[in-house]
Protein backbone atom coordinates (compact mmCIF):
# COMPACT_ATOMS: atom_id res chain seq x y z
CA UNK A 1 0.00 0.00 0.00
CA UNK A 2 0.90 3.59 -0.86
CA UNK A 3 1.72 6.15 1.74
CA UNK A 4 -1.23 8.65 1.71
CA UNK A 5 1.56 11.52 1.56
CA UNK A 6 3.57 10.15 -0.95
CA UNK A 7 0.59 10.76 -3.43
CA UNK A 8 -0.12 13.25 -6.07
CA UNK A 9 -3.56 14.14 -7.38
CA UNK A 10 -2.96 15.28 -11.17
CA UNK A 11 -5.83 18.24 -11.86
CA UNK A 12 -5.66 21.53 -13.60
CA UNK A 13 -9.36 22.51 -12.87
CA UNK A 14 -10.43 24.62 -9.97
CA UNK A 15 -13.54 22.57 -8.60
CA UNK A 16 -16.19 24.86 -9.92
CA UNK A 17 -18.08 24.33 -12.93
CA UNK A 18 -18.82 26.58 -15.57
CA UNK A 19 -19.62 24.84 -18.62
CA UNK A 20 -19.20 21.44 -20.71
CA UNK A 21 -17.18 20.19 -23.31
CA UNK A 22 -17.84 17.25 -25.97
CA UNK A 23 -19.01 16.16 -29.18
CA UNK A 24 -22.96 17.48 -30.05
CA UNK A 25 -22.58 13.53 -32.23
CA UNK A 26 -20.40 11.71 -30.15
CA UNK A 27 -19.54 7.70 -29.67
CA UNK A 28 -17.37 6.26 -27.29
CA UNK A 29 -14.15 6.43 -29.75
CA UNK A 30 -14.63 10.22 -29.45
CA UNK A 31 -12.41 11.39 -26.52
CA UNK A 32 -11.59 14.63 -24.40
CA UNK A 33 -9.43 14.78 -21.25
CA UNK A 34 -6.36 16.39 -20.03
CA UNK A 35 -2.79 14.97 -20.38
CA UNK A 36 -0.15 15.27 -17.64
CA UNK A 37 3.80 14.82 -18.52
CA UNK A 38 4.85 13.23 -14.96
CA UNK A 39 6.49 9.77 -15.06
CA UNK A 40 3.62 8.18 -12.36
CA UNK A 41 2.21 5.24 -11.60
CA UNK A 42 -1.72 5.76 -10.97
CA UNK A 43 -4.08 4.01 -8.95
CA UNK A 44 -7.09 6.10 -9.99
CA UNK A 45 -9.24 8.58 -11.75
CA UNK A 46 -11.98 10.91 -11.00
CA UNK A 47 -14.27 12.97 -13.45
CA UNK A 48 -17.46 15.34 -13.38
CA UNK A 49 -20.13 15.14 -15.95
CA UNK A 50 -22.24 18.18 -16.42
CA UNK A 51 -25.93 17.79 -14.90
CA UNK A 52 -27.07 20.94 -16.65
CA UNK A 53 -29.86 21.31 -18.69
CA UNK A 54 -28.01 21.26 -22.37
CA UNK A 55 -25.30 19.01 -20.59
CA UNK A 56 -25.73 16.09 -22.65
CA UNK A 57 -26.77 13.95 -20.18
CA UNK A 58 -28.21 11.57 -17.97
CA UNK A 59 -24.85 9.78 -18.70
CA UNK A 60 -25.78 6.30 -16.73
CA UNK A 61 -22.48 5.06 -18.58
CA UNK A 62 -18.95 6.05 -19.68
CA UNK A 63 -15.92 5.48 -21.50
CA UNK A 64 -12.74 6.02 -19.80
CA UNK A 65 -9.44 6.26 -21.32
CA UNK A 66 -5.80 6.28 -20.22
CA UNK A 67 -3.37 7.21 -22.96
CA UNK A 68 0.16 6.95 -22.39
CA UNK A 69 1.55 9.92 -24.30
CA UNK A 70 4.04 10.65 -27.37
CA UNK A 71 7.72 12.91 -26.66
CA UNK A 72 5.35 15.99 -27.76
CA UNK A 73 3.33 15.59 -24.90
CA UNK A 74 -0.23 14.42 -26.92
CA UNK A 75 -2.00 11.29 -26.41
CA UNK A 76 -0.47 8.31 -27.84
CA UNK A 77 -3.78 6.52 -30.00
CA UNK A 78 -0.84 3.16 -29.44
CA UNK A 79 -0.01 3.27 -26.52
CA UNK A 80 -3.94 2.18 -24.42
CA UNK A 81 -2.96 1.85 -20.90
CA UNK A 82 -6.42 0.93 -19.68
CA UNK A 83 -10.45 2.30 -20.72
CA UNK A 84 -13.44 0.51 -19.44
CA UNK A 85 -16.98 1.17 -19.66
CA UNK A 86 -18.49 2.57 -16.09
CA UNK A 87 -21.12 3.90 -14.14
CA UNK A 88 -21.39 7.40 -14.09
CA UNK A 89 -23.75 9.55 -11.62
CA UNK A 90 -24.21 13.55 -13.48
CA UNK A 91 -23.28 16.54 -11.44
CA UNK A 92 -20.60 14.74 -8.87
CA UNK A 93 -17.28 13.91 -8.51
CA UNK A 94 -17.11 9.76 -10.02
CA UNK A 95 -14.15 7.98 -9.35
CA UNK A 96 -12.84 4.89 -10.30
CA UNK A 97 -9.73 2.68 -9.01
CA UNK A 98 -8.10 0.63 -11.45
CA UNK A 99 -7.75 -3.22 -10.92
CA UNK A 100 -3.78 -2.98 -10.72
CA UNK A 101 -2.22 0.75 -10.55
CA UNK A 102 -1.08 2.14 -14.17
CA UNK A 103 2.02 2.21 -15.30
CA UNK A 104 3.22 5.52 -16.72
CA UNK A 105 7.04 5.85 -17.77
CA UNK A 106 6.55 9.13 -20.37
CA UNK A 107 3.45 10.69 -18.62
CA UNK A 108 -0.14 9.97 -19.34
CA UNK A 109 -3.73 10.98 -20.77
CA UNK A 110 -6.95 10.63 -18.76
CA UNK A 111 -10.31 10.76 -21.23
CA UNK A 112 -14.12 10.20 -20.66
CA UNK A 113 -16.30 9.70 -24.02
CA UNK A 114 -19.67 8.59 -24.41
CA UNK A 115 -22.29 8.55 -27.04
CA UNK A 116 -23.90 11.65 -27.46
CA UNK A 117 -22.60 14.90 -25.86
CA UNK A 118 -20.56 13.34 -23.18
CA UNK A 119 -20.69 17.15 -21.50
CA UNK A 120 -17.31 16.73 -19.44
CA UNK A 121 -17.06 19.11 -16.95
CA UNK A 122 -14.82 22.72 -16.94
CA UNK A 123 -13.97 25.29 -15.30
CA UNK A 124 -13.16 28.50 -16.22
CA UNK A 125 -9.49 28.35 -16.76
CA UNK A 126 -8.59 31.64 -14.80
CA UNK A 127 -7.62 32.28 -10.94
CA UNK A 128 -4.08 31.51 -10.15
CA UNK A 129 -2.94 28.23 -9.81
CA UNK A 130 -5.25 27.03 -11.66
CA UNK A 131 -4.84 29.38 -15.23
CA UNK A 132 -5.20 27.40 -18.42
CA UNK A 133 -2.52 25.92 -19.54
CA UNK A 134 -1.35 25.67 -23.36
CA UNK A 135 -0.46 21.62 -24.33
CA UNK A 136 -2.54 20.20 -21.49
CA UNK A 137 -6.21 19.10 -22.85
CA UNK A 138 -6.77 17.13 -26.00
CA UNK A 139 -9.69 15.82 -27.66
CA UNK A 140 -10.04 13.45 -31.02
CA UNK A 141 -13.32 12.40 -32.58
CA UNK A 142 -12.02 8.93 -33.28
CA UNK A 143 -9.01 8.28 -30.92
CA UNK A 144 -8.24 4.81 -33.50
CA UNK A 145 -6.91 7.46 -36.02
CA UNK A 146 -4.46 9.00 -34.39
CA UNK A 147 -5.33 12.61 -34.53
CA UNK A 148 -5.44 14.79 -31.39
CA UNK A 149 -6.57 18.38 -31.30
CA UNK A 150 -5.35 21.24 -28.87
CA UNK A 151 -8.30 22.78 -26.91
CA UNK A 152 -6.91 25.77 -26.92
CA UNK A 153 -6.88 25.62 -30.84
CA UNK A 154 -10.76 25.36 -31.09
CA UNK A 155 -10.73 28.19 -28.56
CA UNK A 156 -11.39 26.81 -25.50
CA UNK A 157 -9.27 27.67 -22.75
CA UNK A 158 -11.44 25.95 -20.15
CA UNK A 159 -10.05 23.09 -17.56
CA UNK A 160 -11.23 19.91 -17.18
CA UNK A 161 -12.59 18.32 -14.53
CA UNK A 162 -10.87 14.94 -15.08
CA UNK A 163 -7.95 13.94 -12.79
CA UNK A 164 -5.69 11.37 -11.68
CA UNK A 165 -4.33 10.25 -8.45
CA UNK A 166 -0.76 8.40 -8.05
CA UNK A 167 2.75 8.86 -7.32
CA UNK A 168 4.66 11.02 -8.92
CA UNK A 169 7.91 9.55 -10.88
CA UNK A 170 6.92 5.65 -9.72
CA UNK A 171 8.21 3.68 -12.13
CA UNK A 172 8.34 -0.45 -12.34
CA UNK A 173 11.88 -1.74 -12.98
CA UNK A 174 12.75 -5.59 -12.72
CA UNK A 175 15.27 -7.55 -10.38
CA UNK A 176 17.09 -10.73 -10.15
CA UNK A 177 16.57 -12.43 -7.02
CA UNK A 178 18.58 -15.63 -7.31
CA UNK A 179 18.54 -15.75 -10.70
CA UNK A 180 14.45 -15.14 -10.82
CA UNK A 181 12.76 -11.85 -12.01
CA UNK A 182 10.92 -10.27 -9.27
CA UNK A 183 8.63 -7.30 -9.80
CA UNK A 184 10.05 -3.70 -7.47
CA UNK A 185 8.81 -0.53 -7.64
CA UNK A 186 11.19 2.09 -7.22
CA UNK A 187 10.58 5.37 -6.16
CA UNK A 188 12.80 8.20 -8.20
CA UNK A 189 12.90 11.98 -6.70
CA UNK A 190 13.10 14.64 -9.29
Amino acid sequence: NWDPEEMTEYRYDDNVRTGQLGFQSGTINGVVGAAHNNPAEISEMSWQLSDAPDGGGPHETVQIYVFGLKTDGSPNSNDLLYTESVTNTDGVWNVHQFPAPIQAPSGFFIGVAFEGFVGLGVDDGVGTPWVYQNNTHFFSSNYSSGTWSKWESSGFPNNGMIRALGMEAAVKSYALHNGNPTSTLIYAVN
